[in-house]
């Protein structure tokens, strides 16, 4: 997806990614080696994430590692 858009210093990745999502949840957000992900899907995916982070009081600005098997 080609976009053109002027970025002020608020937008962050976050914002884009919520938007792009928004406005095409059935679209592909990523392709790795062969499979792909539509928005709708990865945004389910990192606020189970984001959900399980909080759960156990990571705050921000705190360096994470994740560590997922091939299959997932």
């Amino acid at each position: 997806m080609k976009v053109n858009k002027v970025l002020t210093q608020k937008s962050s990745v976050l914002s884009l990614f919520e938007t792009s999502a928004s406005l095409n949840p059935k679209k592909t957000a990523l392709i790795f080696e062969g499979n792909k992900i539509s928005f709708s899907e990865l945004e389910a995916r990192s606020s189970q994430i984001a959900n399980y982070l909080k759960l156990r009081r990571i705050s921000t600005n705190v360096p994470i590692c994740f560590c997922f098997n091939q299959s997932d």
